[in-house]
């Protein structure tokens, strides 16, 4: 299913997990090796998507801290937009996703190609959280880059998770 991705096995595991209600989640239900790829995101009625939870890697990668912060907030390069649209989408329509796409860290100096899955957790009918799992593939320094070298987009829509 995740062809074309390089982190295909992990995709598999993270949409494999028997999880579909907000109060299912347990990070002890994920395998070891997610756990520094996930991240858990609060979904506000006011349209506010605050990062609840975040494994190392993430916080690493993004050099600060980021529990607590509104996703709204990151400026995510030339995509932004279209980054933001997935996490309303999924937040609005409960619709999960794997995504592989090009994100430019400014801070950092860097450009780098991400696969990206999210899920939603789902609260009195509505998707109260989304479960992420966010993996880099490959990094490019900005300077240097040729124009469209790093043009890569791939995304994919899953079924909803039966409940357990």
């Amino acid at each position: 299913m995740f062809n074309g991705f390089v982190f295909s096995d992990q995709m598999e595991a993270f949409f494999g997990l028997r999880i579909r209600d907000a109060d299912d989640f347990d990070v002890l239900d994920v395998p070891g090796p997610l756990w520094q790829h996930l991240y858990l995101v609060d979904v506000g009625r006011d349209g506010s998507l605050v990062i609840r939870l975040c494994g190392n890697f993430l916080s690493d990668l993004f050099r600060r801290p980021l529990k607590g912060v509104d996703l709204r907030s990151i400026v995510h390069g030339e995509h932004s937009a279209e980054v933001l649209a997935l996490y309303e989408e999924a937040g609005r329509t409960g619709q999960a996703f794997a995504v592989q796409q090009t994100v430019l860290l400014a801070a950092q100096g860097y450009i780098m190609r991400v696969e990206c899955a999210m899920r939603p957790l789902w609260d009195r009918g509505r998707p109260a959280r989304i479960l992420g799992c966010f993996f880099v593939d490959r990094r490019y320094e900005r300077d240097g880059l040729e124009r469209g070298q790093v043009q890569t987009k791939i995304r994919i829509e899953l079924p909803e998770p039966q409940a357990v």
